[in-house]
């Protein structure tokens, strides 16, 4: 067996697993008791890995196995053939899927950065008219997932505008 294994890159227990399931063809024993595995069991066990790693189940690898050894070649490529059109549908369902995904995290991310810089914007409101001016005036009202700030500037409006800039000349 461990010469099997160190040829197929696989562990010992994944060998056994396979031999117990039947994915491997049956072994037969040494006089010292050891498993003797047929030339075969190499290549089945070189198929069981690529068809795992192309997403195919045991039940899938199972199926293909039973028409290994009549040599259904034909019957063998064509529904490889067919699982592959499968994945690769099931595949693309799933880029699309991810790629929704990754738009609703982008749109997180990009409200998140937005949500910071309106919180410094009022941090530095509020560093402005505790340092500068007494005669500015803010109430924060917090609702709903939002939040507005009323700005009276009584005598100095133009604060507001030199702080922010006029981007709401009505709404002061």
């Amino acid at each position: 067996m461990s010469e099997l294994t160190e040829r197929a890159g696989v562990a010992p227990p994944t060998v056994r697993f396979y031999e117990r399931i039947g994915r491997l063809s049956p072994t037969r024993r040494a006089p010292n008791d050891y498993r003797a595995f047929e030339g075969t069991a190499l290549e089945e066990l070189a198929f069981v890995t690529r068809a795992k790693g192309i997403g195919m189940t045991l039940k899938d690898i199972s199926d293909l196995l039973a028409a290994w050894p009549s040599g259904e070649c034909q019957s063998l490529q064509a529904r490889v053939r067919a699982f592959l059109v499968e994945r690769i549908d099931d595949v693309h369902e799933q880029l699309g899927e991810l790629s929704a995904l990754e738009r609703r995290l982008t749109t997180v991310r990009v409200t998140m950065k937005a949500d910071a810089t309106r919180t410094a914007t009022l941090a530095r409101l509020c560093a402005a008219e505790t340092a500068c001016c007494a005669q500015t005036h803010s109430v924060m009202e917090i609702g709903d997932g939002q939040v507005t700030l009323s700005i009276e500037a009584k005598g100095a409006p133009e604060l507001l505008d030199a702080l922010f800039g006029a981007t709401n000349p009505g709404g002061r």
